[in-house]
Formats: structure tokens, C-alpha cells, sequence
């Protein structure tokens, strides 16, 4: 399903060829490893803890429960 704005919305787990982070130095994407993207998000969601909903925290817990 996509949005009126072009972004993709994932409905339903999907496969993944590639996976992106913020990249550092001259490169501002870069490929990363499914262990390094999962660090990643997973101090990302820390940091948001204090000010995300008990729900949102429940989603992001599926998601490392299935990686």
C-alpha cells in the first residue's frame, strides 16, 4: 500500500535485500548489517522510551522478536 505522499507502508513482514543506515563521513547512506541496523534502532527506541506509548513499545518488540 502506498501513501499520497510516495512513502511505503509495510502491512505484512516483507523480504529485505538491502539494508540502510545514516552513514558517516563523506557517505551519508551506507549498507549495514541486519546486527548493526537492529543496535541501531534499538538505541534509537531507548532513547524514546520515556516519551513513546506502551503500545509503541509492544510494536518495536515484535520486531526484534522476529529478526
Amino acid at each position: 500500500m502506498k501513501t499520497g505522499d510516495r512513502r511505503m507502508v509495510v502491512e505484512r513482514p516483507i523480504t529485505v535485500d538491502v539494508l540502510m543506515s545514516i552513514g558517516w563521513g563523506r557517505d551519508p547512506v551506507v549498507r549495514v548489517t541486519k546486527g548493526l541496523g537492529l543496535h541501531r534502532l534499538g538505541s534509537l527506541c531507548c532513547e524514546m522510551a520515556s516519551a513513546a506509548s506502551a503500545e509503541m513499545l509492544d510494536a518495536v518488540l515484535q520486531v526484534f522478536q522476529g529478526a
